[in-house]
């Protein structure tokens, strides 16, 4: 098939993590034999055009304004009609909804071209109380003949806007080609300053509030009370410093700065490293300011290395996480659940193992990206 894959998020030479799972997406489509081409945004390092893992990438600007979305979709227009292959495309495929989804569907409309959409429940997607709003992403979701949740909590939300007869669930998945270790648990966690004994609670996550890290800094000083000999260390960073700030001063205010370290963002080997030299994962998402977590591809990592996970009830966290089997998932709400399940995990070093294993053969049996493309274009060939 010849697959026209249009995203606004997708990686650039300044920030090769932003929509790399988009990235592994289309990677692993093209994988199964497809002709993909990627039509995305462009930054201010990046060229108009390259070629990334054998995939054509085609990059339109977008300035960063409140013009970028009329200025993509503009771009984006003018670019599919510039490469001129419209007549030779079976599928155009829309990751993330948008204004451009209706200026995207039209022209397949007119061009008679399928259009396929997937979505992964941005904020954006979710203001339909607005009846302005409603109207826009009602008419988003009219047009593409078949619609991809990247969860089942994804699909129930956005059943209130969209036909559910067209709405299918393709789980985002994980790339075992890039997330491997380069040093030896014991190794890293030597490097980290972890003794020997000592219990590593790992966190990998943006830091905005709907990933609730402020809930577990909380549930860590009564945590400490019982269980000292633990380290607890969070990677990632914020939309802005201030999202680092809050949490830090947090963990001051609380008396346990010694116990949290801020890692800071870090490359995809240094994630597995961190991954691996855990003993305990834990992000507690919540629905927060109109936000939902869409499905949690942190969660499948770190089942990825074996380890038990523990995640807060938010949106599509509940595909991610196989609540008692691969780990749990609790209220973030419910402050004394968190701090228990946290201890009962600490003490249990067979528990953690069993959910551990049990994780980790999920994610083997149907939660790489190869399964994802796999479920994605048997869907779209139906």
């Amino acid at each position: 098939m010849n697959i026209l894959f249009i995203s606004y998020i997708y990686p650039r030479k300044g920030n090769m993590r932003r929509g790399m799972f988009v990235h592994q997406r289309v990677k692993y489509i093209m994988r199964k034999g497809n002709n993909v081409e990627v039509i995305t945004t462009k930054g201010r390092e990046d060229p108009d055009f390259e070629v990334i893992d054998g995939i054509n990438i085609h990059r339109v600007s977008a300035a960063d304004s409140i013009f970028s979305g009329i200025l993509f979709i503009k771009n984006t227009l003018k670019k599919i009609i510039d490469i001129g292959r419209i007549e030779h495309i079976d599928f155009i495929v829309q990751e993330f909804v948008g204004i451009s989804t209706i200026f995207i569907g039209l022209l397949a409309k007119i061009k008679r071209k399928k259009f396929v959409l997937i979505t992964q429940a941005t904020k954006w997607e979710l203001q339909y109380n607005n009846p302005v709003n409603r109207l826009f992403i009602k008419l988003a979701f009219a047009l593409p003949q078949k619609i991809i949740c990247c969860s089942n909590g994804a699909k129930q939300i956005l059943s209130n806007v969209c036909n559910p007869k067209k709405m299918y669930v393709v789980n985002n998945g994980l790339d075992d080609e890039q997330l491997v270790p380069t040093k030896a648990s014991a190794e890293f966690r030597e490097e980290l300053g972890v003794k020997r004994g000592q219990i590593m609670i790992l966190t990998v996550s943006n830091l905005m509030p709907k990933k609730g890290i402020d809930v577990i800094i909380q549930a860590m000083p009564n945590v400490i009370k019982k269980y000292n000999n633990l380290k607890y260390f969070i990677v990632g960073e914020g939309n802005t410093e201030a999202d680092k700030e809050k949490l830090e001063e947090l963990a001051g205010r609380l008396g346990i700065r010694e116990y949290v370290r801020f890692e800071g963002k870090k490359i995809m080997s240094d994630l597995a490293n961190y991954y691996n030299a855990c003993d305990i994962f834990v992000v507690m998402s919540r629905d927060i300011g109109g936000e939902v977590e869409s499905f949690g591809i942190v969660y499948i990592e770190a089942s990825f290395f074996g380890k038990p996970v523990i995640g807060g009830i938010s949106g599509g966290t509940a595909d991610a996480v196989e609540n008692g089997k691969t780990g749990y998932l609790i209220n973030s709400k419910n402050h004394r659940k968190i701090e228990e399940t946290i201890l009962t995990l600490m003490h249990d070093k067979k528990l953690r193992e069993k959910l551990g294993k049990a994780g980790r053969k999920r994610v083997l049996n149907g939660f790489l990206w190869k399964h994802s493309a796999e479920k994605l274009l048997k869907i779209i060939r139906a």
